[in-house]
């Protein structure tokens, strides 16, 4: 039986649309120091990304981490929102005139194995965090 690690790290992201190269500077960051950092055979990253949907695909990509959510058939970026000022009445009720929606929380994970799927996690039997901001 073969020991598996993985790394679990949590941010949040700068918000507000005239960030948007901040952020995208944040999270290239991130996924590159768990990149250089953690030699885990699963690496996730997650939270509040504040990513208008797939703002950063490309940053992701480049970093070898996939979109969890994304990597599941079936799913989109419009069928995955987690902020949604039109089916969510606590959002919707303090701006009633504004009906926004997007996916702004995120989780995104590297593998060390062939796999894509994310059921990888639960053969972890150790574990360490970081957070980054």
């Amino acid at each position: 039986n073969t020991t598996k690690t993985a790394t679990f790290a949590t941010s949040h992201l700068e918000s507000g649309y005239e960030f948007r190269p901040i952020r995208r500077q944040q999270l290239s960051h991130a996924l590159s120091l768990l990149n250089s950092t953690y030699k885990s055979d699963l690496v996730v990253f997650m939270g509040d990304m504040n990513l208008n949907g797939v703002e950063c695909a490309d940053v992701v990509d480049d970093n070898n981490f996939k979109d969890a959510w994304l990597s599941v058939s079936g799913n989109t970026d419009a069928n995955g929102r987690t902020f949604d000022m039109k089916n969510n009445a606590m959002l919707a009720s303090s701006s009633p005139k504004r009906k926004f929606s997007c996916r702004y929380d995120g989780i995104f994970f590297s593998s060390s194995s062939s796999s894509s799927s994310s059921s990888s996690s639960s053969s972890s039997s150790s574990s360490s965090s970081s957070s980054s901001s």
